[in-house]
């Protein structure tokens, strides 16, 4: 009789732990997934807009009038401070 209440008792404990998990599981780990999820539906939704934007900025010139736009006059790596030769 002891050793199957001592079961028992193992048994209570081994669901509890995992009852926790689950639980923080579920208030914290699911919510973050689905927000994360939504954001990159969001994302995708908002692509093609964002895109045809980005090429008419090109196409207008706009985009080398931004303060780093213009990739002809930058010097490569200064701005890591690399050092030619």
């Amino acid at each position: 009789m002891g050793q199957k209440r001592s079961d028992l008792h193992c048994q209570v404990l081994d669901l509890e732990e995992q009852l926790k998990k689950k639980e923080l599981e579920r208030n914290q780990l699911l919510p973050v997934g689905y927000d994360n999820k939504l954001a990159k539906l969001e994302l995708i939704k908002e692509w093609p807009a964002k895109k045809l934007q980005i090429e008419n900025d090109l196409e207008s010139v706009r985009a080398r009038e931004r303060r780093y736009g213009d990739a002809e006059t930058l010097e490569f790596g200064s701005y890591r401070g690399i050092k030619e030769g």
